[in-house]
């Protein structure tokens, strides 16, 4: 058996273990998944992979620790591999990495949450979301390594910036026990200290 077909036969799962022996029933030969994967990195994140120090390796590497949570995630359906570069880059700490993603993202995200009183705050706030990303990931439990590349990064990314304002606000109201007697209903009061 030669080395290619080794690592072919290592990556894919052609047959059924019971159809192995038999030439007639087996079906044709398809790329597998690793195999697209691979040509999608050269062929469409291939600068940001050289400009991030972002090996495919390491691709795999993110890939299996982000199947670890989501255990339905399959090397086929992953499409976006140069936001999956990017996504990678951040979580590795690189600098230029970080500042495309705000670049590239920062906008979107300041127009997703517009129903702020004005521009300047969902600017602001929009800001806030990519520096305290930023701080997770240089922490070392970043929200950026669950990424996987099955939609894009600017909708992910808006989802988590919506869910993570969401949390906040609930955690700015809190119970006004003195509201409670006689039996009037319970009204929330904006926490003091948010920001």
């Amino acid at each position: 058996m030669r080395n290619h077909d080794r690592h072919h036969a290592a990556t894919c799962i052609m047959t059924p273990k019971r159809n192995r022996g038999r030439q007639s029933r087996q079906p044709k030969p398809r790329r597998c998944g690793l195999a697209r994967l691979r040509s999608a990195f050269f062929a469409r994140a291939g600068e940001g992979a050289t400009r991030y120090s972002v090996s495919f390796e390491r691709v795999l590497k993110h890939l299996w620790a982000a199947r670890r949570g989501n255990s339905r995630l399959f090397v086929r359906m992953v499409a976006h591999v140069d936001d999956l570069v990017l996504t990678i880059g951040c979580v590795d700490g690189d600098g230029r990495a970080w500042s495309d993603l705000a670049e590239l993202y920062e906008r979107s995200l300041a127009r997703r949450g517009r129903h702020c009183p004005d521009d300047l705050e969902s600017t602001v706030q929009a800001r806030r979301f990519i520096a305290s990303l930023r701080r997770d990931s240089l922490a070392g439990h970043s929200a950026l390594a669950a990424y996987a590349g099955t939609r894009p990064l600017r909708s992910w990314m808006a989802d988590l910036f919506m869910t993570t304002r969401q949390r906040s606000r609930r955690a700015a109201f809190v119970l006004d026990p003195a509201d409670s007697c006689c039996g009037t209903p319970l009204r929330f009061r904006p926490s003091s200290g948010t920001g």
